[in-house]
């Protein structure tokens, strides 16, 4: 098992699926909007990173290190959650962090008021995480904007767009040495049932929230939980 193990870390961080290379080193892939936009999403988690005082991944890291970020629709609450997986040193490590934003009328900036962090294991150990890595390809998921938005606009219609904003936004940060990606997929239970590439971004969600017992937790008592943090400072 230690070697299949090895053998599936050596890969996952040897293989390269990224498109748009920066140099011929390292690969630098985020999404854009059609007129060169970067999107709001990326210009906000960098602001979230900073605020987080998090390990700033665009220009790689020794080994290895993900996030998912769930994003949830203003319109419903500002909780946020993240979860950070990382492998350096021959060693995983995996943080979660529940926080709060605070409501900003300028949607170009956002505001954490309240977060935490806490140390979280998978309950099946770390080889199923990275074995789940792999199959879900989350290396290779293509960018959200430079697929499910452009299908949109061609086969279902500009009055559909309107799917993709106010609700919950996931977005996972990969870097390894020699890449970067950033991707964003909206509105899953709505978009799963029409695009591949969006039911693979469900299903692997859905694995991650399976495999750390935070999830096990409803999502009313979580965000519940760190208000009443906030409320006690």
């Amino acid at each position: 098992m230690k070697l299949i193990f090895k053998i599936l870390i050596i890969f996952f961080l040897t293989s390269n699926y990224c498109f748009g290379q920066e140099n011929k080193n390292f690969s630098f892939e985020i999404p854009y909007i059609k007129d060169s936009t970067l999107t709001l999403s990326y210009t906000l988690i960098q602001q979230k990173v900073e605020q987080l005082q998090l390990e700033n991944f665009k220009k790689g890291i020794d080994s290895l290190g993900i996030r998912i970020w769930f994003n949830y629709g203003s319109e419903a609450t500002y909780f946020n959650e993240l979860v950070e997986i990382c492998y350096s040193d021959f060693k995983w490590t995996g943080s979660y962090y529940p926080m709060l934003i605070e409501p900003d009328n300028d949607i170009r900036t956002t505001k954490i008021s309240k977060s935490n962090k806490i140390s979280v294991k998978p309950k099946f150990g770390w080889d199923i995480i990275l074995c789940g890595f792999n199959t879900f390809d989350i290396k290779s998921l293509p960018l959200e904007y430079n697929t499910i938005i452009e299908k949109i606009d061609e086969e279902t219609g500009k009055t559909l767009i309107t799917q993709i904003f106010g609700g919950t936004m996931y977005i996972i940060e990969i870097a390894t040495p020699s890449m970067y990606r950033f991707y964003e997929y909206p509105n899953l239970d709505y978009f799963a049932d029409i695009y591949p590439e969006a039911k693979k971004m469900e299903e692997f969600l859905n694995f991650i929230k399976s495999q750390f017992s935070i999830f096990d937790m409803k999502f009313s008592l979580r965000e519940k939980k760190i208000k009443k943090q906030a409320t006690h400072k």
